[in-house]
């Protein structure tokens, strides 16, 4: 049977042969192995490594998650990981896992919802799918659609399916 750490040694080398091609299975590599090693010299290195792709044009959702995992201030500052997702959103992202990611933070924090745009909208409809919207998030989803001066009939329905 195989452990962690030997898995992780048997693929090393062919994820180690062509990075560049295969850059997100690369960082969830290094990302996985920090897990292994639990070494905090080796987590901020890795961190560093998936931070440079992200920033350099991989910005992909899956290297962002690897992000709010490995980098301890975006995990610890809510607001901050809401941008980042919601930035996400905007360039394309359908991720329903940011969806969920965004979703916990509103549960938990229904404060941080004081708008219902494009974003919002989606991940409250994500919530409503999967029955997962707070009773406070419901709530604040409601006050912040009858403080909106353009509520619509799109509006009114995902009230209802909150209730």
């Amino acid at each position: 049977m195989f452990d962690g750490k030997q898995i992780l040694e048997n693929i090393k080398d062919k994820i180690l042969t062509d990075v560049s091609s295969h850059v997100e299975l690369y960082c969830l590599y290094l990302y996985v192995s920090t897990l292994e090693r639990k070494d905090a010299l080796y987590t901020s290195d890795v961190s560093q490594i998936v931070s440079r792709y992200y920033d350099n044009g991989y910005d992909t959702w899956v290297l962002l998650w690897i992000l709010f995992y490995i980098d301890g201030q975006i995990e610890h500052n809510k607001s901050i990981k809401l941008i980042r997702i919601k930035d996400s959103f905007n360039n394309g992202c359908t991720s329903p896992v940011m969806y969920i990611e965004a979703l916990n933070i509103y549960n938990e924090q229904p404060d941080l919802l004081r708008v219902m745009n494009r974003f919002e909208i989606q991940v409250i409809s994500e919530g409503i799918k999967y029955g997962v919207i707070s009773e406070r998030l419901a709530r604040q989803a409601a006050e912040v659609i009858g403080n909106e001066k353009t509520a619509g009939m799109s509006d009114i329905e995902l009230l209802k399916k909150t209730i």
